[in-house]
């Protein structure tokens, strides 16, 4: 899949292991089958919007928790002008 798919799986892992839940229970709440959740984690399946919502609530954080943080730009120096 893209570099998104795996980013995004990579941090529904890291989110279900803060949780101290396993695949089994994130899947329950999600009600999707745990291979599916597994393939979804490697990044091996893509992300629907809907798929967001529901693990995103499985997990607690809601479709924005499953999403990249945005990229940290450096602020100018106002008082350098």
């Amino acid at each position: 899949m893209s570099d998104i798919d795996d980013t995004i799986g990579a941090k529904a892992v890291q989110l279900r292991k803060r949780a101290g839940l396993k695949q089994e229970d994130v899947a329950r709440l999600a009600k999707i089958s745990r291979p599916f959740l597994s393939l979804l984690e490697q990044g091996k399946r893509g992300w629907s919007a809907d798929l967001l919502v529901t693990v995103g609530d499985a997990l607690g954080v809601g479709a924005a928790g499953l999403l990249p943080d945005p990229p940290q730009v450096p602020r100018e120096d106002r008082a350098a002008g």
